[in-house]
C-alpha cells in the first residue's frame, strides 16, 4: 500500500537517537521509509507516530538503507510480528493489511 505518512524511528537502546521518516510503502511484513539518518542493516527500531498518545507503534528490523541522490535514505524494515501496525480506532488511516 502506497502511503506518505510520517513517522518516528528510534532504537530501543538508544531512544535519543529519532529520525522523522516518511512511510512510503507499507504492508502486513515490512515498510520501506524514507529518511534523513543511515541506519545498519540487522539494527533493531520501533516506529511510531511519535506522539506517545499510541497511535501506532511497531518493533522492525533493519534489511537494507541506501543512499538517494536528494540526500535521504531509503530504508527497508521486516517486522517483528505480523499486523503489528496498529491505528487508533478513531483515525480514517487503514491497518496493514486492510485491503483499502
Amino acid at each position: 500500500m502506497l502511503m506518505n505518512v510520517l513517522a518516528q524511528v528510534e532504537t530501543p537502546a538508544n531512544a535519543g537517537v529519532a529520525d522523522i521518516v516518511e512511510i512510503a510503502n507499507l504492508s502486513e511484513h515490512g515498510a520501506r521509509l524514507l529518511g534523513a539518518r543511515q541506519w545498519q542493516p540487522r539494527e533493531q527500531l520501533v516506529i511510531s507516530d511519535g506522539t506517545g498518545l499510541g497511535g501506532f507503534s511497531a518493533r522492525a528490523e533493519v534489511i537494507y538503507c541506501e543512499a538517494l541522490s536528494n540526500g535521504q535514505f531509503a530504508l527497508g524494515v521486516k517486522f517483528a510480528e505480523r499486523n503489528i501496525i496498529s491505528w487508533k480506532a478513531s483515525s480514517a488511516e487503514p491497518r496493514a493489511g486492510d485491503p483499502r
